[in-house]
């Protein structure tokens, strides 16, 4: 048993790692996109766009927006109402001036501002500002008096708003306005500088021309 030796059988088959396989190889096909393509076959590359045609479809593009831009800027505008008031007559006494609160106008701390409107007996209407050109307060008018009165500096002012007495550097401020079949309107958007008392110059209207400001 010791001197014999074991002969594989025929049919026994080698290890795979012992097949040789032939290597394999992928066709490979190089496109070269300067070569001429078949006349049956349509052209799959895409020209590069031109750059002129890019800017002048951004151009376009900006010029709409714009447009739209502006048109909806006119439409608001043309909506939005003009800041008025608007105070019927019916319910004004000639030389009597009457008060309106406008909350828009702020208050003092303790009463809502306005305006003061008096119809005069010539068909015009004078507005007039609750506000104190000193310290914004509260001008009152005193009916028994015939006058205005600050309610901080104490200083009056007549009917017109000119000064009485007390320090006050201008007039009080006004309003234009304008008197319609029913009503007197007046114009909310800007407030007209009181009259200077001299020696003041600034921050009021001098007697050639009359000084305006935003109405706040």
């Amino acid at each position: 048993m010791g001197g014999n030796s074991i002969v594989p059988s025929a049919s026994a088959q080698p290890p795979l790692a012992a097949i040789e396989a032939p290597p394999y190889r992928v066709p490979v096909t190089i496109f070269n996109p300067y070569d001429e393509l078949p006349e049956d076959e349509p052209d799959q590359r895409r020209a590069p766009r031109s750059t002129t045609k890019v800017v002048g479809g951004l151009l376009a593009f900006l010029l709409v927006v714009a447009f739209m831009l502006i048109t909806c800027t006119r439409a608001y505008v043309g909506s939005v109402p003009e800041r008025t008031a608007e105070v019927n007559r019916q319910g004004l006494t000639a030389e009597v001036p009457k008060f309106l609160a406008l909350p828009s106008l702020g208050s003092d701390g303790t009463r809502t501002h306005g305006i003061w409107v008096t119809l005069r007996a010539d068909g015009t209407a004078l507005v007039i500002s609750s506000r104190g050109p000193e310290r914004a307060c509260f001008v009152n008018y005193v009916i028994e008096q015939s006058l205005y009165r600050d309610s901080c500096t104490n200083a009056t002012y007549d009917r017109a708003g000119a000064p009485l007495s007390g320090f006050a550097a201008r007039s009080l401020d006004r309003f234009e306005s304008r008197v319609t079949g029913d009503a007197v309107v007046v114009d909310l958007e800007r407030t007209r500088l009181g009259a200077c008392r001299p020696p003041s110059s600034e921050s009021c209207s001098p007697a050639s021309a009359p000084v305006y400001r935003p109405t706040y």
